[in-house]
């Protein structure tokens, strides 16, 4: 089977191609964002069609496949370590932890947690979760199990569902507004 027609069944039907299709890169531009790139320079790709999450390596050959079509297509994506990779469904308030060949470790449905409705989540890498929670205007850091610990001081002037992503870096957690603005906050609390 030639790569247009291969390209086409993908267009067509996401399903029509097995896990061990090997593509180039070029056939996924469109319907593809790259999410993270893994330190053995292996990528991991989010096929906006059908939301699934693929692994791939440096000729383009996809290694591993993740997909959960009842859940739809994940905001975020983030890869912590090679080891484990976080996707979070906002419509479902549902985050998957998978290993590093993609398969599913745990589901937490944040619903179960004390915690408000998020549209942006982070997954630092001491395995808790940051949100902002638009009642209070803080940032707040809690555990997989719902333990409470530590929240920042009020931030003023964010508008309401205005987060476009929490990320961390290094030792902070920076607070990314849809206008460009950045919150910086360390692990114990504190607006830098």
């Amino acid at each position: 089977m030639n790569r247009r027609v291969v390209y086409f069944l993908f267009m067509i039907h996401p399903i029509a191609h097995a896990q061990s299709d090997s593509l180039p890169f070029r056939w996924f531009d469109k319907n593809t964002t790259l999410q993270s790139q893994s330190t053995i320079q292996q990528k991991y790709l989010l096929v906006k069609l059908n939301g699934d999450l693929l692994k791939v390596d440096t000729t383009g050959n996809i290694m591993n496949r993740y997909s959960n079509p009842y859940l739809g297509i994940p905001s975020i994506i983030s890869k912590n370590t090679g080891l484990q990779v976080v996707l979070f469904y906002p419509s479902f308030q549902t985050v998957i932890l998978l290993d590093q060949f993609l398969n599913e470790m745990k589901k937490i449905q944040l619903s179960t947690l004390p915690m408000p409705w998020v549209n942006a989540l982070l997954f630092a890498s001491n395995k808790t979760f940051w949100y902002y929670d638009d009642a209070t205007k803080r940032i707040k850091n809690i555990t997989q199990d719902g333990q409470f610990i530590v929240q920042s001081k009020a931030i003023e002037g964010i508008e309401q569902n205005n987060i476009k992503e929490i990320r961390q870096l290094e030792n902070f957690i920076h607070l990314v507004l849809y206008n460009g603005s950045e919150w910086i906050i360390d692990f114990a609390g504190n607006i830098q």
